[in-house]
């Protein structure tokens, strides 16, 4: 579930919402659970425990906020020290490592990893030394493993990944005047002169409050839309209830001031001067630069008229996000004829609007009254994978002295624009809800003191962002794998050689079809294509139909053009990830539907397993008339039987998921191996030229140029040999199995298995070592219920540990497939 914070936000937890327990049900009837969300657990500790609640409702119970909330406060000093332990700090490091093992004096892992440091801090080394670097990680890597709030929360910071995401640079304003626009800011200051008058010396009562919010909605409107504020003003003369929750005028004098702001507001609905400032904007962004626009408006209405007037200017170049529409965001945006995407409201949320080759920028053709919806909009560009940084626009009037104040609070005071906010939206919340409050009697002044008390370096913004990041340190994950990222795009890069696999396997030998598939206008450096399935004559692809038909049938396009009931044809397919990307193409990768259907059915597929051929070679000298030799393909991998035999004695539910676990951490500590063993007649390894030179090569029954060729020894041309009366022949059962014996002796000594697994268990022990004692020195922190939970937890993962290390110590040694290649100068099949 993403932006589960939303399922939680501001929940009571005596009383939980129909949505809350409709989640709850299904989450704790789930074998797997994955919450997502940046939500931080300082400040927010009610929802907090509700997404913890949903992971593990026996030691997070719904009832126990105050207790939760105690853990969390304790955990500020620890998240003060661990700060400390830096080697920029490196003159106090002495008093902080006396205050950690102070803290947790029953954890000998902490007091080890201290002591070392101790020892290389009695020398004075230098900041920059590596072993009081390595040293430091050590113990903060500790501390975080142990001391985490909860061992399934996975907290990855985005500081951590900023290459793969990418920077937002601040606000650029569009500035325009506007004497209508002028006007009204002039009556509503008016209003809420005479508002905040009435109210003098009852500031917190019901009535101010109702005119508080009420000016608050005034001041959305007119920032957002003329026609929304109209349609407030509209309603306070006719005594209809508003959004404030008032239907009576509040004041003396009310009625006169809202009579001019109707008048007022119905010639600023008249005005063009905004849309003409954006359309001049658009001008230099989209004919100047070549970019292609996100524009927002809160509005469906505003979004439709914006909509109407810059296509005059930019005729053919304008789409409008439709939620309704057929028409998918995404192939709008990789149309190289759309310039402009205009969107509202509705498409601040759950959009990927970073899509497509094209360079994207984004205007705000009004800047809200809520920080975090301004979060959500920036949010649809500040994705893994945008390229470039984030510049935003927005069209602000010179006369609006309430929309120059905003602008500037936005991006000074809650700075918005330059980083993400989407951690601090609890802050944020209680902050507006203060202007909300103190607009009414301080005007533009409040909005100046917001700006005041949110920006800087000693502002309230960087101030709850330090405790943020000290308790998510906490959770966080120590050792970021930025190589792994590296390595994945290496991998993920190499598309050329993973066509050329695939294409050996899908094309070449079970013959499938590759189909080109043009689009229009578009020419990447790979080519698009489809499969093909053939059932005629001429090309017969090698897997039964209606297996295809079973395996296949997610990537099967019943609407393609030249395909049918014979010839099914695939969905477009690509190598290459920018071109899938780009297209809203099928990414040919595991996990792929076709990729993963193939090496189901080649799994269950005998063919192959085992084959046998006479290999003509006329330059190849025999020892014998006949030399034979064998071919084993052997797998290594972790033997999990008696870790799940372990696993269904103990009770344990959810047996297939307990196996992918294991599964998962047998590969991780041991991966699967793969190796080849040739033998010849004597059981020993051929020379490696010889089986480079003749015995290696692919499979042919046409000559090569050498002249070799090759027979497939079936069942006909088996009883051949058999009247041949080679000596092997007759005992070919025994003969067999000697061979597979010695090629597990040979296959051994080949890759020094017995030397690999030794090397794995020592580190898979001191791993073990550490990993337990950590579990172990947790326990004296959690309450009796957190403790007998988590005690259960450690002895079912050590009995399952113990099983899976004697899995690895013997492993698992599968014969993938045997091959049997008679070499000889002779062709008895002619």
């Amino acid at each position: 579930m993403d932006e589960v914070h939303q399922l939680v936000k501001g929940i009571n937890l005596r009383n939980p919402s129909a949505r809350f327990e409709m989640v709850r049900e299904a989450a704790h009837r789930a074998e797997r659970l994955l919450l997502v969300s940046a939500t931080p657990v300082f400040g927010n500790e009610a929802s907090f425990l509700a997404m913890l609640h949903l992971l593990d409702p026996v030691i997070y119970s719904l009832s126990d906020l105050e207790t939760f909330q105690t853990k969390i406060a304790n955990r500020q000093p620890l998240a003060h020290l661990i700060a400390e332990l830096s080697p920029d700090n490196i003159i106090f490091l002495g008093d902080v490592i006396d205050k950690l093992t102070a803290m947790f004096p029953t954890d000998p892992l902490l007091k080890k990893y201290a002591k070392s440091l101790e020892s290389m801090l009695a020398d004075f080394p230098v900041e920059a030394d590596e072993d009081i670097k390595e040293a430091i990680t050590a113990i903060r890597s500790h501390v975080s493993e142990t001391y985490r709030l909860h061992r399934r929360i996975l907290r990855n910071r985005r500081s951590s990944v900023h290459d793969l995401t990418p920077e937002r640079i601040g606000l650029k304003t569009a500035t325009y005047r506007s004497a209508e626009r002028a006007a009204v800011f002039a009556l509503l200051e008016q209003w809420r002169s005479s508002a905040a008058l009435s109210v003098y010396r009852e500031e917190e009562g019901k009535r101010a409050a109702v005119l508080s919010e009420l000016f608050f909605l005034f001041l959305e409107a007119l920032i957002a839309s003329p026609q929304e504020l109209l349609s407030l003003v509209e309603k306070r003369l006719n005594g209809a209830a508003d959004k404030a929750g008032a239907a009576a005028l509040l004041y003396p004098g009310e009625r006169e001031t809202l009579l001019q702001l109707r008048s007022a507001t119905l010639e600023l609905c008249r005005d063009d001067a905004k849309l003409h400032a954006l359309a001049d904007l658009l001008e230099r962004l989209v004919n100047s630069r070549g970019k292609q626009v996100i524009l927002f408006c809160t509005y469906p209405g505003t979004a439709s008229e914006v909509t109407e007037f810059i296509e005059k200017r930019f005729p053919g170049k304008v789409a409008t996000h439709q939620p309704s529409s057929d028409c998918s965001v995404e192939g709008i945006l990789k149309d190289a004829n759309c310039a402009i995407l205009v969107c509202d409201r509705r498409a601040e949320e759950g959009l990927n609007l970073h899509q497509g080759s094209q360079e994207k920028v984004m205007v705000h053709y009004d800047l809200p009254l809520s920080p975090n919806r301004l979060e959500q909009r920036i949010g649809r560009l500040d994705r893994f994978g945008f390229l470039g940084d984030i510049l935003s626009h927005a069209v602000v009037c010179q006369d609006d002295v309430y929309e120059t104040l905003w602008s500037a609070c936005l991006e000074d005071g809650f700075g918005v624009f330059h980083q993400s906010i989407a951690t601090m939206q609890y802050l944020i919340d209680a902050e507006m809800a203060s202007l909300r409050r103190e607009v009414l009697v301080q005007g533009g002044d409040a909005v100046q003191a917001l700006t005041l008390r949110l920006g800087g370096e000693a502002g309230l913004m960087v101030k709850e962002l330090q405790k943020i990041e000290l308790q998510d340190q906490l959770d966080a994950m120590q050792d970021e794998p930025l190589q792994a990222f590296d390595d994945l795009e290496d991998v993920d890069g190499d598309w050329k050689g993973i066509q050329a696999q695939v294409d050996a396997w899908v094309e070449h030998n079970l013959l499938f079809e590759k189909v080109p598939h043009h689009i229009e206008g578009f020419a990447p450096p790979d080519r698009v294509f489809r499969f093909q399935y053939n059932h005629d004559r001429n090309r017969n692809t090698l897997v039964p139909l209606d297996r295809f038909m079973e395996k296949f049938l997610p990537v099967i396009d019943l609407k393609a053009r030249g395909g049918g009931s014979q010839k099914p044809r695939s969905f477009p397919f690509s190598y290459r990830r920018e071109t899938a990307v780009a297209k809203g193409l099928q990414l040919l990768r595991y996990g792929n539907p076709f990729i993963d259907g193939m090496m189901d059915f080649t799994s269950q597929d005998d063919r192959g397993k085992s084959f046998a051929l006479w290999r003509y070679a006329p330059s190849y000298v025999a020892q014998e008339e006949v030399d034979h030799f064998f071919r084993f393909d052997f797998t290594v991998e972790v033997d999990l039987a008696t870790a799940m035999s372990l696993a269904k004695m103990m009770g344990l539910p959810n047996l297939r998921t307990i196996h992918q676990a294991l599964r998962r951490q047998g590969d991780i500590t041991l991966p699967p191996l793969y190796q080849t063993v040739w033998l010849n007649a004597d059981f020993e390894v051929p020379d490696t030229q010889l089986v480079e030179s003749h015995l290696e090569l692919p499979y042919s029954k046409l000559p090569r140029r050498d002249g070799s060729y090759d027979r497939n020894l079936n069942h006909h041309r088996w009883e051949t040999i058999m009247q041949m009366n080679f000596p092997v022949i007759r005992q070919w059962d025994q003969v067999c199995a000697a061979a597979r014996s010695a090629a597990v002796a040979a296959f051994r000594e080949a890759t020094n298995l017995d030397e690999e697994l030794n090397d794995i268990l020592v580190e898979l022990s001191s791993y073990d070592e550490i990993h337990f004692a950590q579990r172990q020195s947790r326990l004296s922190l959690l309450s009796k219920k957190e403790r007998q939970g988590e005690e259960r937890e450690i002895e079912t993962e050590r009995l399952l540990r113990e099983a899976l290390v004697k899995g690895i110590a013997t492993p698992k040694i599968s014969l993938d497939s045997v091959g049997a290649v008679f070499l000889s100068n002779n062709d008895p099949f002619r």
